[in-house]
């Protein structure tokens, strides 16, 4: 083998490991180029995970503070009602005791009245206190009532 011969094997294997560089350098740059955009991609996803966390969690703390408004609402509504019950209460003690005033005041009226014959017994829809006993006017009554205005 001459000089030559060895000169061009020597250049031959130089260009082709000049190549396979070439080969593994673009193969490993491309395959990193790929990793980089996973971890991109990766980063990207765990970014819309994480911001698709945060949303939950303000729209968990959102339906907290409604169920909080709507549990205060619901006990504003129980001191309400109540108090309402009370006040239905103290009107309807109120209410009672007119009527016994009522009925007492109809009782010294009768008392009174000349025209009233209290020895014979009545029922509750003969006292109704406007000067009728047994749906008919009294006579002190009779004169006060319009139906005996044409007389």
């Amino acid at each position: 083998m001459d000089s030559t011969t060895t000169l061009l094997i020597i250049i031959g294997i130089v260009a082709l490991l000049a190549v396979i560089g070439l080969v593994v350098y673009f193969a490993r740059r491309r395959s990193q180029t790929a990793v980089n955009k996973q971890r991109d991609d990766d980063r990207r996803q765990a970014a819309d995970m994480r911001q698709s966390a945060e949303d939950t969690e303000l729209a968990a703390r959102e339906t907290e503070a409604k169920a909080a408004r709507a549990r205060a609402d619901a006990e504003q509504a129980e001191v309400e009602a109540e108090r309402l019950r009370r006040d239905s209460a103290q009107r309807q003690a109120a209410a009672e005791d007119l009527r016994v005033d009522s009925r007492e005041q109809l009782q010294r009226a009768n008392a009174v009245d000349p025209d009233v014959d209290e020895s014979r017994p009545r029922s509750a829809d003969s006292q109704r206190g406007d000067g009728h006993v047994d749906g008919t006017p009294t006579a002190r009554h009779r004169d006060q009532d319009p139906r005996n205005d044409s007389i």
